[in-house]
């Protein structure tokens, strides 16, 4: 075999050898981990969450309603809103892009063919957690 092979082979072996002798350093010195999920203080568990409207309201019985919701300033950028009416549900997602973090979206909600009330909810769950309420009032359809 090639020396070069040999310099790279044991390049590897002495990165692995440094690295592991770091693990065992920083787990004897008791460092502590990094802080997980259930370990956030109980003030950031609850997000912000916002219906910013729902059209068209009130909405014939059957039809699609586009419902806005924002959550705004998330702990971290990520999950997704669940928006229901007790029937039927859409959901937004929280997205990460290179340059910013998309908190709000519009998604569709059907609605039963029932007339009457209804509440939409919206839910984000991610790290943390939040719900919004909306009234939504649906009628008839018109007949010809």
């Amino acid at each position: 075999m090639s020396r070069k092979y040999w310099v790279v082979t044991l390049l590897i072996i002495a990165i692995v050898f440094l690295s592991l002798s770091f693990l065992q350093q920083s787990a004897q010195a008791g460092t502590p981990p990094v802080r997980s999920i259930e370990q956030l203080p109980a003030d950031l568990a609850t997000a912000q969450v916002v219906i910013k409207y729902d059209s068209p309201d009130p909405s014939l019985s059957e039809q699609s309603v586009s419902v806005g919701v924002n959550v705004p300033n998330p702990l971290m950028c990520g999950g997704q809103v669940i928006v229901s009416n007790g029937t039927y549900t859409c959901s937004i997602l929280i997205k990460q892009y290179p340059d910013h973090c998309k908190t709000s979206g519009v998604c569709g909600l059907r609605f039963p063919e029932k007339p009457g009330s209804y509440v939409i909810t919206a839910t984000y769950r991610f790290i943390e957690e939040g719900t919004d309420t909306e009234p939504h009032r649906v009628v008839r359809h018109l007949r010809r």
